[in-house]
């Protein structure tokens, strides 16, 4: 990171941040002439996703040094930000898993490099990692989020939500200095650089998932849980296809009442949109020649056979380990994470600093090859025929 001191001067004592707002690509190709030579910036976007599936990305803010760009992308070609994101300068966002396939689309690439200073904050334990609790905590600055639910997509945006927008990326990159130190002095900085590079790979969803987020379907059955499992595929497949939010394809009711009466399909109301019915009714016969093995569990317990015992143990292993880091368990492993790896997938129990975290106590219990056990006043997962 580079020292910003004069930056952080002024930008703690000033009230406002100075920005331009790019609305031609030579506004755009100057300002990245200028800094073409950075070693770290900062970026964030602004975007509507009400009504659509994919996110429409309403505007860029990009920082560097003490200037501040606002892209217009619904008049700008966004791809000269290529000459900074594809270089060896670090790109600083907040939440960058809600960014980078937006930015990706306008500009032609992701940042090569990354830090991710929502997920610092996560790895330092902190109970606020939004945006605006940290910049408050970290640098005594209160952002005005009053403009965070506007419709970012009308035109002309005012001067309040133009600063807000700048506001975002002003002081990214001098909260990410401050993060490095705490970071450095605990220890996590090389996790906090391995769990933000890996945003730039990490897929966000597993489509046999997107069941658990639909109320009504968590405690029931198990073959209306697999039922619904295929029937919230199709719903997420035409909903892509179309462009449209999940909830317009078909209610989040409507999807539960057809997983527990499958025979309503052919009454229902949505059979009036034959494209979707055709879904429907190939999702439900695959259902029924699926096995439970293919169900993806959620909140998976002892009723749920080996695998659910078996990631109720994980979980509880996840939860002392987090503990001990002092931080959350959703930081340590989330549910997704367990299961794809008791399933022996690709997840975020890969990376390094996880696995020096966990040792082999997760693995154990995949292969069914420990117990629980207490050791000096811990919970661990101890070997088959090893001493405690």
């Amino acid at each position: 990171m580079g020292q910003l001191e004069s930056r952080r001067t002024r930008l703690v004592s000033d009230s406002s941040v100075e920005f331009v707002l790019c609305e031609t690509t030579a506004d755009l190709e100057a300002f990245v002439d200028r800094h073409r030579d950075v070693s770290t910036y900062a970026l964030d976007t602004e975007f509507e996703h009400r009504t659509t599936y994919r996110p429409r990305l309403a505007l860029l803010q990009v920082g560097c040094d003490d200037e501040v760009a606002l892209v217009d992308p619904l008049s700008v070609d966004s791809s000269p930000l290529r000459v900074l994101l594809d270089s060896s300068a670090t790109a600083v966002l907040h939440a960058a898993v809600n960014d980078l396939d937006l930015i990706s689309a306008a500009v032609g690439v992701a940042p090569r490099h990354l830090l991710d200073t929502e997920i610092g904050g996560q790895l330092l334990g902190r109970p606020r990692t939004s945006l605006a609790a940290m910049v408050r905590d970290y640098l005594g600055i209160r952002l005005d989020k009053t403009e965070q639910t506007r419709d970012w997509m009308r035109r002309p945006l005012p001067e309040r939500a133009l600063r807000y927008a700048a506001d975002d990326v002003a002081y990214l990159v001098e909260l990410a200095e401050r993060l490095a130190e705490d970071l450095a002095s605990c220890g996590r900085d090389a996790a906090w650089r391995e769990e933000s590079a890996a945003v730039l790979h990490d897929s966000a969803d597993d489509a046999p998932s997107l069941w658990w987020r639909v109320k009504g379907l968590l405690r029931a059955p198990e073959e209306v849980r697999l039922r619904g499992q295929f029937l919230c595929g199709a719903r997420d497949d035409v909903a892509r296809g179309r462009d449209l939010g999940r909830g317009r394809i078909l209610s989040d009711d409507d999807l539960v009442e057809i997983a527990f009466r499958p025979e309503l399909l052919g009454s229902h109301e949505v059979t009036r949109d034959d494209e979707l019915t055709q879904a429907l009714e190939d999702a439900l016969r695959h259902a029924h020649q699926a096995s439970l093995a293919d169900l993806w569990p959620a909140d998976a317990d002892v009723t749920d056979g080996d695998r659910g015992r078996r990631l109720s143990l994980m979980r509880l292993v996840a939860k002392e380990v987090a503990d001990e880091w002092t931080i959350s368990p959703a930081t340590m492993a989330t549910h997704r994470d367990l299961v794809r790896f008791e399933r022996g997938m690709s997840s975020r129990l890969d990376h390094a600093w996880r696995q020096h975290a966990f040792g082999d106590q997760l693995d154990l219990l995949r292969r069914d090859a420990g117990a629980l056990g207490l050791v000096d006043g811990r919970l661990r997962v101890i070997a088959h025929g090893a001493s405690s």
